[in-house]
């Protein structure tokens, strides 16, 4: 269930830029991922991480119905834009990372010591990795990924190491 809202987050904002900027889905994915990021370190520099997470699902709810209106619009158009092969690429390489990744556990030394690490802080105290309770060494370390990371972790409702290489496999 968890991996379908995830899913359903990242399409939605994807189809909303699809159809607002007439643009194949394959190109408005990336740049959706990226656009979650960026609000959720804007929140996550406010001290408000998990409000980040609510808003993105704001905004994807949003991009669902801005879709919606554009298929009534311009019904040809809009589905040439999101129904592409691309979509379909997407969708199975989403459903092979999960399958791919489900189970695995950090083993490796930076996993410990930094990237893991920051996840499991961000998702313990709902704060960037900089937080003066954080056990991260490295504080000054751009947060990109790490909160993609975050998202798929906190969206689940338990820490899985699983869920942190997943959202590195959509990066």
């Amino acid at each position: 269930m968890y991996q379908l809202l995830l899913l359903a987050l990242i399409l939605s904002g994807a189809f909303f830029l699809s159809s607002l900027f007439k643009r194949r889905i394959e190109r408005s994915i990336p740049t959706w991922i990226f656009m979650i990021i960026i609000v959720l370190y804007i929140f996550g520099l406010l001290g408000k991480l998990l409000i980040g997470i609510y808003a993105v699902m704001a905004l994807g709810a949003l991009g669902l119905i801005y879709t919606a209106f554009s298929i009534v619009k311009d019904k040809k158009q809009t589905l040439q834009n999101i129904l592409t092969p691309g979509l379909v690429v997407f969708v199975l390489l989403f459903i092979l990372s999960w399958w791919a990744q489900k189970g695995r556990v950090f083993i490796y030394c930076d996993e410990f010591s930094h990237w893991g690490l920051t996840v499991k802080n961000m998702c313990m105290l709902d704060a960037l990795a900089n937080h003066p309770e954080s056990t991260v060494v490295f504080r000054s370390y751009p947060p990109g990924t790490a909160l993609l990371q975050y998202l798929f972790t906190r969206l689940s409702g338990v820490f899985t190491e699983g869920y942190v290489f997943q959202a590195m496999n959509m990066i």
